[in-house]
């Protein structure tokens, strides 16, 4: 039922089934708590609950989820996480995701980089840009990091640098 409302678009019915079901105390449901908090997690995120969310994609992922939903819910919970501004525990998570390298790496590393920035780490910002730009070549992100390298570079007084990654551009 929980899953239906959140195909209907009704995260609040949604949120309220997924946590009856959780609150079920029954060993044989015990292989589908992972998943129901996986979906709470994201009934959350849907309904811009973010902080809620990271909490229960945290402890979807300490539930056992399967590689896949792992590596979703890093994404997730990261983008949580940079939702409401908490950009060192976001790096966290997009690092994390990055690690398990199922889908969407350029995205968490593109992420990355955007968090460190804002942190003033900008030697981390440089790296994961680059890694990007060599390993990604094909990325939707490529673009952007060009851009963000170059607007580092300038930023850091590295003029040649900044224009050689303009011109790229």
């Amino acid at each position: 039922l929980a899953d239906c409302y959140f195909q209907l678009l009704d995260y609040e019915k949604s949120i309220n089934n997924y946590k009856e079901f959780l609150e079920i105390p029954s060993n044989s449901l015990l292989d589908k708590i992972a998943l129901a908090k996986y979906n709470l997690a994201y009934s959350y995120f849907q309904s811009n609950q973010h902080s809620l969310s990271a909490k229960y994609f945290q402890k979807a992922i300490n539930s056992n989820l399967d590689k896949l939903r792992e590596n979703d819910s890093f994404l997730r919970m990261a983008d949580s996480y940079y939702m409401i501004s908490d950009f060192t525990n976001a790096r966290k998570n997009y690092i994390k995701a990055s690690n398990i390298a199922l889908f969407d790496e350029d995205y968490a590393l593109y992420q990355q980089a955007k968090c460190s920035g804002l942190l003033s780490d900008y030697k981390h910002q440089e790296k994961v840009l680059l890694k990007i730009e060599k390993n990604f070549r094909n990325s939707p992100y490529v673009p952007k990091s060009l851009l963000d390298l170059a607007n580092l570079y300038k930023n850091i007084n590295e003029s040649d640098k900044a224009l050689n990654y303009y011109d790229k551009i």
